[in-house]
């Protein structure tokens, strides 16, 4: 695992200080060696940092040019399947002197193309390559976003990057907060791919590639737009897509028996655990004590004839520990097994970090027991690998139930009837509800009854500030595109899709990537493997959510391993007691962020809203723990802003 960063510049740059910095800042993603590399007659600069995983020799050192010297290559992540396409190259001629995956891309890359390397790839990674012969610069992220690039134009110049923070390291980038992007971070808690927090600076959606010209690097195209999926000539264009392995027909889906379909759902997750477990450093996985680490951890059992280490946290509130199922299942799965409480004042510790480690607005308070569960892992090991993915694809949300349900019963009331009941609700005032009703989310009902279609209603459950006004950059949005979701999905796979394009990489992996990198970790999910996911997406929905039981066909695989009943259990999710920290050790420091002079530059919020919602909380006649946070994380990133740059971040009006 590895940082990349780079710039295209037409202007003469003192270019080996500035890719130092930019390197320098990426130091946590990858201390073990760093390099840089320009062709300052093209006005190309990369920086690289490395974690040594595969082939610790120099042989592994990027940036890193193909044996032509044509491409250029800075690329951060793992290619599982490198050595099978390593024998593919050799077979047609290719020379190697290491054993990285770094040489079999750029191999690849002379012998295919960069974008025929892509789509034979098995792999996480977001990469930089410079075509020399035609003067051409290719991005490329993985098909389901497990790591992050960054890129745009600004001040006459072409940045990409794995973190935001290396930006800053430029002296000529000026960064603004974008409007929309604020707006949006406060509907959905986190920045949705492809806007960041900064105008003009985007994330490169899973699955695509972007190529750019010499001439396209100076100059943005005037018609560019950063929808792969929109109608723009220029544009990002997806090697790999989600809604494509969405089965079309009936005869697309998987028509074998139960087990039939255990069997084979067991070889592709075994499969994929076997490429991963590739490493020639230590390694490990995360064990919440859930179904789909349990089931990660019991395949990577089976394939070792030692201990794995394992590693869990739990909390001295019970309502939040499953430690204690956690120790259980590591005992009789036999893995060398290491656990952390976790205290408030461990949180307090952490949360100064976290403005710097996510670089943007962040509010998925996971993102505390993520953190410390991978520093806990990182005293053993340099790879671990979690259960992500497996909530996505099986139906594992209690949201997904809930909204199923609530469909069900809206479409009994006759569309006019909830208009006019929505109507009514909305004559009464918002202080009624608190009174009549402390604690409970009737404010919703209004947006709930006008609701006219599905996707409007999972859109809802997802967004928290709903009577936000709509950001002129929906249209970029997925969220914001229901005409894009695949028309033969039921309800059901509707939202699991709609998380799998959107939530996974925007909210679960960025989480999972900064929180693992900033302890230098490398996290791995296997149930991420494309060919398993394109697998999963043929299953008929009652062998993955039937509106009763979530993930029925992985609660079929480990019960192959496992008693059952371990899991008959409610879903507690990897969250932490954030209601009760902020009326507790974290009043204070809530308090210092939510004074009223702080809250007056709010974007979108009315800052009073904000300061009722607080004493309602601390009182306890609400909870308002999500709505909080969001507000918390955005005043943190702020000062963190301030402190780095000398001003304070503001969106434009």
């Amino acid at each position: 695992m590895c940082g990349i960063a780079g710039f295209a510049s037409p202007l003469r740059e003192d270019w080996t200080q500035v890719l130092g910095s930019m390197s320098e800042v990426l130091k946590h993603r990858g201390p073990d060696d760093f390099g840089i590399w320009a062709e300052p007659q093209a006005g190309i600069y990369f920086a690289h940092r490395r974690l040594s995983i595969l082939d610790l020799s120099a042989e592994g050192h990027q940036p890193k040019a193909s044996p032509s010297k044509r491409f250029m290559l800075c690329f951060n992540g793992e290619i599982y399947n490198f050595p099978e396409l390593r024998q593919l190259l050799q077979a047609k001629g290719a020379h190697f002197r290491g054993h990285s995956d770094t040489e079999v891309l750029l191999a690849g890359f002379e012998a295919w193309g960069v974008q025929n390397t892509l789509e034979r790839t098995v792999g996480m990674f977001a990469l930089a390559v410079w075509d020399g012969d035609e003067r051409r610069l290719i991005l490329a992220r993985d098909r389901m976003g497990e790591k992050p690039l960054y890129y745009g134009w600004n001040s006459g110049r072409f940045f990409f990057t794995s973190e935001l923070k290396a930006l800053h390291c430029h002296p000529g980038a000026a960064l603004d907060v974008d409007p929309d992007a604020a707006q949006s971070y406060f509907q959905y808690w986190c920045v949705p791919c492809p806007l960041s927090i900064f105008q003009g600076i985007y994330k490169l959606p899973p699955g695509c590639l972007l190529d750019l010209s010499h001439s396209e690097l100076r100059n943005r195209p005037a018609d560019y737009s950063p929808d792969p999926d929109g109608e723009s000539s220029r544009r990002p264009l997806r090697y790999w897509s989600l809604a494509a392995a969405v089965p079309r027909t009936k005869a697309d889906f998987f028509s074998g028996t139960q087990e039939q379909a255990c069997d084979e759902l067991q070889e592709l997750l075994s499969g994929a655990i076997k490429g991963q477990l590739l490493s020639d450093v230590p390694l490990g996985a995360f064990l919440s004590g859930g179904i789909d680490s349990s089931t990660i951890v019991a395949l990577m059992q089976q394939q070792s004839s030692r201990p794995i280490q394992t590693f869990s946290i739990g909390f001295w509130e019970k309502a939040f520990d499953e430690s204690a199922i956690a120790s259980e299942i590591a005992q009789r799965l036999g893995t060398a097994h290491t656990q952390l409480h976790v205290t408030p004042q461990d949180a307090l510790n952490v949360i100064p970090l976290i403005p710097g480690m996510f670089d943007e607005p962040f509010a998925d308070s996971s993102q505390i027991p993520t953190y410390l569960v991978s520093k806990l892992a990182r005293q053993k090991v340099t790879v671990s690998l979690s259960g992500d993915g497996g909530d996505e694809l099986f139906g594992g949300y209690t949201r997904y139930n809930r909204a199923f349900r609530l469909w069900q019963l809206l479409k009994r009331v006759p569309a006019p009837a909830r208009r006019g009941l929505a109507a009514i609700l909305k004559t009464i005032p918002q202080s009624f509800f608190q009174i009549v009703a402390p604690g409970k989310k009737l404010d919703r009902a209004v947006s709930l009854l006008e609701i006219r279609s599905r996707a409007e209603l999972y859109h809802n459950v997802m967004s928290l500030w709903g009577d936000l006004r709509v950001p002129k950059a929906a249209s970029v949005l997925p969220f914001q595109r229901p005409d894009r979701i695949p028309p033969s999905l039921s309800f059901m796979e509707e939202m699991m899709y709609q998380d799998l394009s959107t939530y996974l990489h925007d909210d679960i992996l960025t989480k999972c990537d900064r929180s693992s990198m900033a302890v230098s970790l490398e996290l791995r999910a296997p149930f991420l493997d494309h060919r398993l996911v394109e697998f999963v997406l043929r299953l008929p929905r009652h062998l993955r959510n039937d509106g009763r039981t979530s993930k029925i066909l992985l609660r079929k695989l480990i019960g192959r391993f496992l008693p059952g009943e371990i899991f008959e259990r409610p879903k507690q999710g990897f969250s932490v007691p954030i209601s009760e920290w902020l009326r507790g050790p974290l009043r204070d420091w809530a308090e210092d962020l939510l004074v009223p002079a702080r809250l007056k530059d709010l974007p979108h919020i009315d800052h009073r809203r904000v300061s009722s919602m607080w004493q309602a909380h601390i009182t306890g006649r609400r909870d308002w723990q999500m709505h909080l946070w969001t507000v918390l994380m955005y005043q943190a990133w702020q000062r963190e802003q301030l402190n780095s740059s000398g001003k304070l971040a503001k969106a434009a009006a």
